[in-house]
């Protein structure tokens, strides 16, 4: 109990000094010290290079006061828009969801999307989205620059008004010369509001496949954080727009011509004032994040002597504490911008601090201590008692090996499969072609230009011209194109397969000739037929009984548990809890591809997936090894991370 007095009293101190020390401003405890604030602002209005003078003399008076900014209503409007964008995107979920079914889609997929889009329904449902977007971004981006202004000059707040100015300044931006603008803004809304609640997937998220091959180029890298600080430019040209627009209320042209003005005549000062918010923002977050993270490892490490239960409830409680400081601090740190830049603008546009007044001590904190205290030990108890419900042990998950070997040899190639069973590789994905005259071969690519250097198309080639091409081998070895017979010979009683019926071929005739080849060998139940083509798994489900087929995609929104087929296989970004409770619940398995790092492999094995296909079979391996000798630390973690 004394311990968490302590913890909750040194959160608070430590948000008292993160603000003193980034927004200068200060209650007026006495006359000398408003009348000296007042003095040094008047002084670097008049001398606004005089800014190290400033700083010191503002750090002055801040050290001898308390910041009076509203702790309560910094927590409840990061909550409430919080709130607000959850509820904006479950109704606008229901409605395109209506709109989806309508058309005859269980879920829409990257595989009939485009389809959708032409039709009413989907224009319908772009147009809510736009909507949306815009009202979330007025009620979240307005709301936020208004209540920190407010805070700052410690004007009285009053949710309803505070929003009804939020709706009501979004008339600010019907206009042309808003029009870039609002573009830009929504952009950020939309990842921030996707990202964070993950509601639905994340069409932005770059696929973690793709993340993969970048890290393993130089160039690629630099090309990314490269167009990354493109997309910051014109924030950092000008970080006073928003707030001008909204607390003057006018219209963004002449907005923009006197925050340029602003930003060109301070601009080193604003510089160091933003870069040491955004440092300070940074080490809120990582120190909250380590406390979380750390903490209650090392109350593991210290556990060790002590009986399993009492250990169990300690490692449970330390963990509940840090999740909670690092709550508090992504919700409060949220504002240190907003009111840094608030003060900035006040200060370039009129020359004078707002020097809030002193407010009385506010105790509902301390009345608030002992509901907190049982309301966490209640928790805690809770989770002792169903610990192996709520944080459960190791589950079976296959790890696939990407076209017959992933990283081992080249790919599709008899050698890197011999090498990856050699591992003890307990299944692998595949690509099936057809030839110009009717035979089945192991290629990839739609055309040959990557791998041979020509730019013909398997199907445009007979059987003899394909096994004529040589592959690049490691070590200036050559590889051939194999036959899906020699795949099937090589891999049966050994490994199991997944054949993906690939190319503009890919058709009920290929699905036939394959489960044809599949039965002569006895192999229907160590073999899956996948494609991208949803009505080519869907009429496997319906004309073929005998073998599994599982549907690739990647991206659905909607219902994809009512998809066609026994497996879902999507990449790796568009995988969340809740969307694999749902198949789950249908009686379906979920995969993900293509998983290559650690991180991936071990946030899918969170989103407790039946199946990863990896070019990285020692990762994956790796990280299913341990998953099987966690503690309990590292259970909570896999769970809480997730």
């Amino acid at each position: 109990m004394e311990a968490f007095y302590i913890f909750t009293f040194s959160l608070f101190t430590f948000y008292k000094e993160m603000l003193r020390f980034t927004v200068c401003t200060a209650p007026n405890q006495s006359h000398r010290y408003r009348k000296k604030a007042s003095a040094m602002s008047m002084d670097h209005h008049k001398n606004p290079r005089n800014n190290t003078s400033l700083r010191r003399q503002a750090g002055h008076v801040i050290r001898r006061a308390f910041p009076a900014f509203h702790f309560g209503w910094m927590l409840f409007y990061s909550l409430f828009f919080g709130a607000i964008v959850f509820l904006a995107m479950r109704v606008l979920d229901i409605i395109s969801s209506a709109l989806i079914k309508a058309a005859g889609y269980p879920a829409l997929t990257s595989s009939n999307f485009m389809s959708f889009l032409r039709s009413w329904k989907g224009y319908a449902v772009a147009f809510l989205l736009l909507i949306a977007l815009c009202a979330v971004a007025g009620i979240i981006l307005n709301g936020i620059t208004l209540l920190s202004d407010d805070m700052l000059h410690q004007r009285k707040i009053r949710l309803p008004r505070l929003i009804q100015r939020s709706i009501f300044s979004i008339r600010l931006f019907l206009c042309k010369e808003a029009v870039p603008i609002v573009l830009y803004y929504l952009v950020f809304v939309l990842f921030f509001t996707v990202s964070l609640l993950a509601i639905v997937p994340n069409p932005f998220e770059i696929p973690g496949y793709i993340r993969y091959l970048i890290s393993k180029r130089l160039w690629a890298m630099a090309l990314y954080f490269l167009l990354f600080l493109l997309i910051c430019i014109p924030i950092l040209r000008n970080p006073l727009l928003l707030h001008d627009i909204l607390i003057r209320q006018e219209r963004p042209g002449a907005a923009v011509r006197r925050t340029r003005a602003y930003v060109k005549k301070h601009r080193r000062f604003l510089f160091q004032e933003l870069l040491l918010s955004v440092l300070v923002f940074c080490a809120c977050l990582l120190i909250a994040a380590g406390i979380f993270l750390y903490v209650p490892k090392l109350v593991q490490f210290l556990c060790g002597p002590l009986p399993a239960p009492l250990g169990r409830i300690l490692v449970l409680l330390a963990t509940y504490l840090g999740m909670i400081y690092l709550i508090l601090t992504v919700l409060l740190s949220l504002w240190i911008l907003p009111v840094k830049i608030s003060f900035l603008y006040h200060h370039v546009a009129a020359g004078a601090f707002p020097l809030p007044q002193k407010r009385k001590r506010n105790h509902w904190l301390w009345l608030c201590l002992p509901v907190c205290v049982a309301m966490l030990a209640g928790i805690t108890w809770y989770s002792f008692v169903h610990f192996n419900y709520l944080y459960p042990p190791a589950r079976q998950i296959e790890a696939v090996v990407h076209r017959l070997g992933g990283d081992l040899d080249t790919e599709n190639t008899l050698e890197g499969m011999e090498k990856a069973i050699a591992l003890g590789a307990p299944a692998m994905e595949t690509d099936i072609q057809r030839t110009k005259d009717g035979e089945y071969v192991i290629f990839h690519d739609s055309t040959l230009k990557r791998m041979c250097g020509i730019p013909s198309r398997i199907n445009s080639l007979t059987l003899e011209e394909v096994r004529s091409l040589r592959l690049p081998g490691p070590e200036f070895e050559e590889r051939r194109i194999p036959l899906l017979s020699e795949v099937l010979d090589l891999a049966k009683g050994r490994v199991r397969l997944y054949l993906e019926l690939k190319g503009t071929d890919a058709d009920a005739r290929m699905a036939r000739d394959v489960f044809r080849m599949l039965k002569d060998r006895d192999m229907e139940d160590d073999c899956v037929l996948i494609s991208l083509n949803y009505n080519l798994i869907s009429y496997i489900a319906r004309n073929i009984p005998g073998i599994q087929c599982g549907y690739l995609y990647f991206f659905a929104y909607g219902a994809p548990a009512k998809l066609a087929g026994n497996m879902l296989m999507s990449q790796s970004n568009a995988i969340n809890q809740s969307r694999t409770r749902a198949i789950h619940s249908k009686g379906k398995k979920v995969y993900c591809w293509t998983v290559n790092s650690r991180q991936t492999a071990l946030n899918m094995v969170r989103q407790r997936v039946d199946g990863i296909i990896t070019d990285r079979y020692d990762i994956v391996e790796s990280v299913l090894d341990h998953m099987e000798s966690r503690n309990d630390y590292e259970r909570i973690m896999d769970v809480l991370l997730r």
